[in-house]
């Protein structure tokens, strides 16, 4: 498979969602809750998850009464995710196809996340200046920008080179590896007489690289976490590098 399209054959595939299949809807709602306390957006506030996967965090939302809109590069991710929110009295219009890159309604939302990493995929920095862009230029002046990514500094001091997991009868045999300020994950999954591989290739970025993307794209920084319960980011303890930006007014 390309390089520079692995992500978009790896989150289509259904061997994805069963590798990470603990991360569900209760831990979705316990970062949101924790969240919306902290930012006390309005009711009806308007909210953008541009990376949505099958869309646990947009369901939640619509669950709490916003306006939440999904959207993923994944037909496969999207599909599911209007399944889901059947069991909300929307419309099946709250999840479609887009690449985050592009920006969406513009001046227009309250609040655009980009959670569980999913900014660093690309094999040209400028991409990822482009999802700042899009956030950018989707939020009214004044609106909420925030990143969750997992903290770089603890991925790399804890690294574990190879592992064997078992999900659903299905076995993954994952190897990692560093090169070029990137963790590389090779994934060779066993399913009965198939034998597939895939890869993940993310950036190992830190709070200083999107402190810059921020600065070029115009947005300013309101705060920084280190995990869903929005504790203190420590750089050697923390799990997660959750960052707010705000749009200048």
């Amino acid at each position: 498979m390309p390089e520079s399209n692995w992500f978009e054959s790896w989150f289509d595939s259904h061997y994805y969602h069963i590798l990470y299949r603990h991360r569900n809807e209760a831990e979705a709602a316990y970062f949101l809750d924790h969240l919306m306390v902290f930012l006390k957006l309005p009711d009806n506030a308007k909210i953008w998850d541009m990376a949505c996967g099958k869309g646990r965090h947009v369901i939640h939302l619509l669950e709490k009464g916003f306006d939440a809109i999904g959207s993923d590069l994944s037909r496969n991710s999207i599909l599911k995710a209007n399944q889901h929110s059947l069991i909300t009295s929307r419309e099946n219009d709250s999840f479609f196809v887009h690449d985050m890159r592009e920006s969406l309604k513009r001046s227009y939302f309250d609040l655009v996340l980009n959670i569980f990493t999913s900014i660093g995929y690309f094999d040209s920095r400028e991409d990822n200046q482009k999802v700042f862009s899009s956030a950018y230029d989707s939020l009214k002046p004044g609106g909420i920008f925030v990143i969750d990514f997992f903290n770089a500094k603890k991925v790399v001091e804890n690294i574990v080179y190879a592992e064997k997991k078992n999900s659903e009868g299905v076995q993954f045999e994952i190897t990692r590896n560093l090169q070029e300020h990137r963790i590389i994950k090779k994934i060779i999954i066993k399913d009965l007489e198939k034998i597939m591989a895939f890869e993940e290739r993310v950036e190992l970025l830190d709070e200083f690289d999107f402190m810059n993307l921020a600065s070029v794209t115009g947005f300013e920084i309101i705060q920084k976490f280190g995990s869903y319960a929005l504790d203190g980011f420590d750089k050697k303890l923390s799990d997660r590098l959750i960052i707010v930006f705000q749009k200048k007014r």
